[in-house]
């Protein structure tokens, strides 16, 4: 069956969006329901976020809300209480990594998958301080006191190591962490190539 680019990307992305639903929801549900005395937090959502970015540009928002949703209802369904407050300082952190998308276009996308490179790490850096920055701002006008918000950041920084763990991994992957529709085009380049070289002289 021939897949139209459209419903290619449509199908990635949705993938890439419901494994880390499932991932997601899990890990903050058991946090916060198992391992309570446990000061540090992980979650996917800058490693997710980020290859989603690369693959597909601003299609990124997709998995960044929805990662916000899950986070939300876990930590519902764990027993915690939620407020509006919270739901906008997540929602605020998740959809500021978005501005990663002005870093890719300084770096230029070649460089995120050139494995001689480190802009990628630059990215994951780039859109984790985005999510700090957003979300202590947001913290600040609700009247957030200055050492929650510290201590509330600072147990985030499992987030950004597993981020860059899984970067390291990922663009040792065929075809993982690059652009689409340029890693598709240059396939079927290869392609024709090949189909020509076979032709009978």
């Amino acid at each position: 069956m021939n897949l139209t680019f459209k419903k290619y990307r449509q199908i990635d992305i949705t993938i890439f969006t419901v494994i880390y639903a499932i991932l997601e929801a899990l890990i903050v549900y058991g946090s916060n329901k198992w391992f309570t005395h446990q000061f540090y937090t992980l979650s996917l959502s800058v490693t997710v976020v980020a290859i989603v970015m690369v693959r597909w540009g601003g299609f990124a928002a997709i998995p960044a809300l929805v990662g916000v949703g899950v986070s939300l209802l876990a930590n519902l369904a764990a027993g915690n209480q939620v407020t509006y407050q919270t739901a906008i300082i997540y929602t605020g952190g998740s959809l500021s990594m978005l501005l990663g998308l002005l870093y890719i276009k300084l770096v230029k996308k070649e460089r995120l998958s050139n494995r001689k490179s480190l802009a990628c790490y630059g990215l994951v850096i780039v859109m984790y301080l985005l999510t700090i920055v957003f979300r202590t701002l947001i913290s600040m006008c609700f009247g957030f006191g200055f050492s929650i918000i510290v201590n509330f950041n600072f147990a985030e920084c499992l987030t950004l190591l597993f981020a860059l763990i899984a970067v390291f991994v990922a663009r040792r992957q065929e075809g993982l962490f690059v652009d689409q529709k340029t890693y598709l085009l240059e396939l079927e380049k290869k392609r024709e190539k090949e189909r020509a070289e076979n032709l009978p002289s």
